[in-house]
């Protein structure tokens, strides 16, 4: 009898061991089911989130071209930090852009412009009669037209025309420089382009000028600001200009004959045999 109850119970948690094992082997297919579901499910998420933001992209372009996403008021306005703007402000008074704003567009002011640290101008920027401060880091992919126009530390921006002066801060990148009055550019600033000016220049050390430097006059400065080309009108030619160089693209050989200046540490052409800036002999 005992065994016969042995035998029983052996056969009994044989039973439960493969009905556990069967019910193992259903729980794994239903995971691998549940895990190829999820994936599917999340490429359908991903398409779509894709075609939403294609849309989104569309609809943002439709507003630009049509306007929708300017921004106009004939007051004082402020953006405050941290904001994103697509499309372009208008503003009738003066316009204040703190910190860490990104434009997606130009800025246009009836009075004074003011541009926080590390913003991101995706356009121009016009005040009609007032000036334009950008503080440090900042980053304008157009140009700036205004009086009196300062740059702080760090700052990129395009072609510069002031009605003014012109302060451009330490370490600051600029392509071309047009203004009716004085320019100072602090220590490391590097000039892609042309230096214009009807006032003063001063420069501070290792300042780099890869174009002309020419004093003009007001009128012609004013003509060229204004769009009026007279060629004539321009006087001699720009100091370090070789008309072959124009026809050279290579940066290296256009600069090549470059020194520093030992007086104010500037850089000079080699070939003349006087500082541009401060009128120190250059000794070959």
């Amino acid at each position: 009898m005992d065994s016969e109850r042995v035998i029983k119970e052996l056969k009994s948690q044989l039973s439960q061991a493969g009905e556990f094992e069967g019910l193992a082997k259903e729980k794994k297919a239903l995971m691998k089911d549940l895990e190829e579901e999820n994936e599917h499910m999340r490429k359908e998420m991903d398409e779509l989130n894709q075609e939403n933001q294609s849309l989104m992209d569309d609809i943002n372009r439709l507003k630009e071209m049509a306007g929708i996403n300017t921004i106009r008021t004939p007051d004082e306005l402020l953006i405050h930090s941290d904001s994103e703007i697509v499309g372009d402000i208008y503003c009738g008074g003066s316009l204040i852009i703190e910190d860490n704003v990104v434009v997606k567009g130009s800025l246009t002011g009836g009075e004074d412009i003011t541009v926080g640290e590390s913003c991101t101008i995706h356009g121009d920027i016009l005040s009609e009669n007032g000036s334009v401060a950008v503080g440090g880091s900042s980053v304008i992919h157009g140009m700036i037209k205004g009086f009196d126009v300062t740059l702080y530390e760090k700052v990129t921006v395009g072609a510069i025309e002031s009605n003014g002066g012109v302060s451009v801060g330490a370490n600051s990148k600029v392509e071309d420089i047009s203004s009716l009055g004085d320019i100072h550019l602090m220590e490391n600033t590097k000039v892609e382009g042309n230096v214009e000016y009807a006032g003063e220049l001063k420069a501070e050390s290792r300042v780099a000028i890869h174009g002309s430097v020419m004093p003009k006059t007001r009128e012609e400065i004013e003509s060229e600001m204004n769009g009026v080309t007279d060629e004539e009108s321009q006087g001699a030619e720009p100091w370090g200009h070789d008309e072959e160089e124009d026809e050279d693209d290579g940066y290296e050989e256009d600069h090549e004959n470059e020194v520093i200046c030992p007086i104010c540490d500037n850089t000079a052409d080699g070939e003349s045999d006087y500082c541009g800036f401060c009128g120190a002999e250059i000794k070959k």
